[in-house]
């Protein structure tokens, strides 16, 4: 039977362990995640008024956690799984507050290049509600019920993370190998393809790899070389500048306030040369992975 070339790749690669790292991997990982969730904790605490930060990095370590756990044997097991969905609902829950600050991050990003001084000051005064409107939607949670549910999730989340399920090397290994394959397929999905939804799974297939990898290299476990990990994580990036500049164009056409014509049109012109460059940088990041199945 012959074995597959990049998987072959990647284990001659993941024989080695770096100097320093003795501790087992699953009491490593069970720290990091353990780290990850108290951070979000201590952000979204019932005393404390979360700001824009605040909602941003505990939605991060969210992420972390969800993507780390998916290496485990058990994540198919109804503990593992009641606890995806704790951290799904506080994600959700967070990524709701997080969208207008998302769109006025893009907005700053973006708006120097506006052609006429007529777009700049249309965008000026969007810029000016989305920030008003982002203010209200966290200063309306803090200290709310929905502040307190999220802490309640948070602090079952933490609580049910006892063991972490069962977890080794090649079992990381082979997990992150799956991520690889399917970002690999999502990348070659998008090409030519301007549909927003199919973009943004491409987008969430690419980012779940990322953190796999950074996580990975932590653990001592070297499943690529650094240069390539460093594409991946600027492939999910720019996918990411990508879909909040699809984000933003919905919401100028479907605002409360829709935006002009001229402007709405500049945005989409702005998203479709993004497309074009993310793309070519989906091309390469197929070609790194070819190169290793020879």
């Amino acid at each position: 039977m012959t074995s597959d070339p990049l998987r072959v790749e990647l284990f001659k690669v993941t024989g080695k362990r770096r100097q320093g790292a003795k501790k087992p991997i699953k009491r490593r990982l069970q720290r990091s995640l353990r780290n990850e969730l108290a951070r979000a904790s201590e952000r979204m605490r019932i005393d404390h008024e979360p700001n824009a930060d605040d909602v941003h990095e505990a939605r991060k370590a969210i992420r972390r956690v969800r993507a780390w756990l998916r290496w485990s044997k058990d994540r198919r097991k109804p503990d593992l799984v009641a606890l995806d969905a704790e951290l799904k609902a506080a994600r959700t829950r967070l990524s709701s507050l997080r969208d207008a600050g998302s769109s006025l991050e893009t907005i700053d990003r973006i708006r120097r290049r506006l052609p006429t001084a007529k777009l700049r000051l249309e965008m000026r005064h969007w810029r000016e509600a989305l920030a008003a409107s982002a203010k209200d939607q966290i200063r309306g949670f803090a200290g709310g019920l929905g502040q307190q549910r999220l802490a309640q999730r948070l602090h079952a989340a933490t609580s049910e993370l006892k063991q972490g399920g069962r977890i080794g090397r090649g079992q990381v290994s082979r997990a992150t190998l799956r991520s690889l394959a399917r970002a690999r397929q999502a990348a070659l999905a998008i090409d030519g393809r301007r549909s927003a939804s199919l973009r943004h799974a491409a987008r969430r297939a690419i980012r779940l790899l990322s953190l796999q990898l950074v996580q990975a290299r932590a653990l001592g476990i070297d499943l690529v070389d650094e240069q390539t990990a460093r594409r991946i994580d600027r492939l999910a990036k720019a996918l990411g500048a990508e879909n909040d500049l699809a984000v933003l164009s919905r919401r100028a056409r479907r605002g409360p306030i829709p935006r002009s014509a001229d402007l709405c049109r500049w945005i989409d012109e702005e998203r479709q040369r993004l497309i074009e460059r993310n793309d070519r940088l989906a091309q390469r990041f197929d070609a790194e992975c070819a190169a290793l199945d020879r």
